[in-house]
């Protein structure tokens, strides 16, 4: 599917607030002028992207100093969320200090990018160079006998604008957050007008000034309404000379927003493949190529054929009683694992993989039992708030553990998005039970359950049960997502038919849930939610026996919700035919 792509300008006015306050700190380079405030504290460029549009802001930098690339990346030092140093000590391996720079410059410039669209989209960046993007009348600029004093002044309305010399030498780079760690991205220079021979004219010995394969970077999936914070660096081999002292770089940051599925625009290059270089991923064959995934738990994957494993499978990051999350990416491209058996009853996060911060996406998976004692799911026992799960539909005979037990994932803090599970969980004590997921703190969208839950409850002492999630908590958003009750949902406190528990914080909307009479439990039961602590609920709908309970859901019955939409859902979200309840558009239930 090819994305409709329209330009969308931002506000030249918002864009001259933000920017003047992102890129106007710049230093010269070997003059000591006048002391100002050397903290960075623009904070970060916000930008709003939809699929199939495209966001155009300014990006400058200007007065750099060339430098190793070690000490250029010590001088990126995130200060808390809100403020942002580019950090001249050098992490304190240097003796200067932020007073002797007029004023510090502003290599690193944090990008946060919202995707207000109703869909999850991937965001490719990328620069465009032309004079008419230069210095306009007014902008601080050198001039010649302001070298010789160190000053500056304002060009006047009749001097030309600037040349932008710095675009032929300057390297555009790309970082993102892996853990706690900015971490570049290699083998992109998002500067198509980069030369290496004006970086480097007398061919010195250097490994900064090779010229990068990718002028692009496309990011991972971005859920309706989530976010993602990127750096956009400016960096001066320290091959480059002092001819360029003084100089400027301007152009433009474009970001082309895409839905998931459109294969024209390029793949997600997290992880470090290359959108024009695919087969950078590793090719997952057999069963043995996917178990050596473990060995390489940050690598790049893909898997190009089905498979059907064999023999009783250990979750991918779990050694003994440690784990080690995977952070890299595993694309299915839609392929299908089967006989997935896991037998690991006093282990915490178990699955197929174990704990993901990475990106999983398309791919099916039909398992036979999982068992495990907490944070149990047939993809992952924990999705953590770095992860995502995208376009993954779980098939499970059983999945069976003490607590935070779903049939797609155990515990999420991160995003899920176009994903199904249609299984049987049974657990035995504890809390924290759904058809979907356990417990959520992260967000959910665009997914579907049909399950059945059975609580031993002789063994049970506190449950809560949810027929999509057991207890949506921490913030936890899920929006556009269904559940039916395909056998009984039962527990022993606090059932209900959606989920058994909404925090304050957290929100459902956009949801319905198809229990009838299936619901079974001695004390609060709720055909929606059974206790919702002052959390947010909204357009949510019940087909249910059971009463409607502290959740806010409305009770309908079948012929409101069979072939029509209900009120509050979105058209292009939600299909309605004769004599059925609502599909999702881009994820229907096969």
């Amino acid at each position: 599917m090819k994305a409709k792509k329209s330009r969308v300008v931002l506000s030249s006015v918002s864009v001259l607030l933000v920017l003047s306050l992102l890129a106007g700190m710049t230093m010269a380079w070997f003059t000591d002028t006048e002391k100002v405030n050397a903290n960075f504290t623009a904070g970060v460029l916000d930008i709003s992207v939809k699929p199939g549009e495209t966001d155009v802001t300014d990006l400058t930098f200007e007065n750099l100093r060339p430098m190793l690339y070690d000490n250029f990346y010590k001088e990126l030092e995130p200060n808390g969320n809100e403020k942002w140093v580019n950090d001249v000590t050098q992490d304190k391996t240097t003796d200067l200090d932020d007073e002797d720079y007029a004023p510090v410059p502003a290599y690193f410039k944090p990008v946060t990018i919202t995707n207000e669209g109703t869909l999850p989209t991937k965001v490719k960046l990328s620069l465009e160079i032309a004079q008419d993007y230069a210095c306009k009348e007014g902008e601080k600029q050198f001039v010649a006998e302001d070298l010789a004093n160190g000053t500056m002044t304002a060009s006047q309305p009749d001097s030309p604008i600037c040349e932008n010399k710095l675009e032929k030498v300057l390297k555009v780079f790309v970082y993102k957050q892996v853990g706690e760690t900015w971490t570049k991205v290699e083998d992109v220079n998002l500067n198509t007008a980069y030369d290496e021979a004006k970086a480097n004219p007398d061919e010195a010995a250097s490994g900064n000034t090779a010229k990068e394969t990718n002028n692009t970077y496309m990011t991972t999936m971005l859920p309706a309404h989530g976010t993602a914070t990127y750096v956009i660096a400016g960096y001066l081999p320290e091959t480059v000379d002092n001819a360029y002292q003084g100089k400027h770089y301007h152009s433009k940051l474009v970001l082309n927003a895409y839905q998931m599925d459109d294969t024209d625009a390029g793949v997600p290059d997290e992880g470090g493949s290359s959108s024009t270089d695919p087969e950078e991923a590793v090719a997952i064959n057999s069963e043995e190529d996917l178990k050596k995934i473990g060995q390489n738990m940050d690598g790049d994957f893909v898997l190009n054929d089905d498979i059907t494993l064999t023999s009783d499978w250990t979750p991918l990051g779990m050694d003994g009683d440690s784990t080690k999350p995977f952070t890299g990416t595993f694309d299915g491209q839609g392929h299908t694992i089967s006989g997935l058996n896991v037998s690991k009853s006093d282990k915490i996060s178990v699955g197929l993989f174990a704990v993901n911060s990475g990106t999983i996406q398309d791919v099916n998976i039909v398992a036979e039992e999982i068992l495990g004692s907490s944070s149990v799911g047939a993809v992952a026992g924990s999705n953590e708030a770095a992860g995502t799960l995208l376009n993954v539909h779980v098939t499970a005979e059983g999945v069976r553990g003490q607590s935070n037990v779903g049939g797609l994932v155990g515990t999420n803090r991160g995003n899920v998005s176009r994903c199904s599970a249609d299984t049987t969980v049974t657990v035995t004590a504890t809390q924290g039970v759904g058809g979907f997921a356990g417990d959520n703190s992260g967000v959910i969208e665009e997914s579907w359950a049909v399950t059945g839950i059975n609580v031993d409850q002789q063994q049970s002492t506190n449950l809560d049960v949810g027929g999509f999630v057991g207890s949506n908590q921490n913030s936890g958003t899920i929006r556009n997502c269904y559940v039916i009750a395909r056998d009984t949902i039962a527990g022993l406190f606090n059932v209900g038919g959606f989920a058994s528990l909404n925090q304050y914080g957290s929100t459902i909307e956009n949801c319905y849930a198809v229990t009838t009479d299936k619901i079974q439990c001695s004390d609060t039961v709720s055909a929606g939610v059974a206790v919702n602590e002052n959390g947010t609920i909204k357009n949510c709908y019940a087909v249910s026996t059971a009463a409607v309970g502290s959740g806010e859901f409305q009770k309908v019955e079948e012929s409101a919700l069979k072939g029509t939409l209900p009120q509050g859902f979105d058209a292009s979200v939600w299909t309605a035919a004769e004599g059925e309840y609502p599909q999702l558009a881009n994820n229907p239930q096969a």
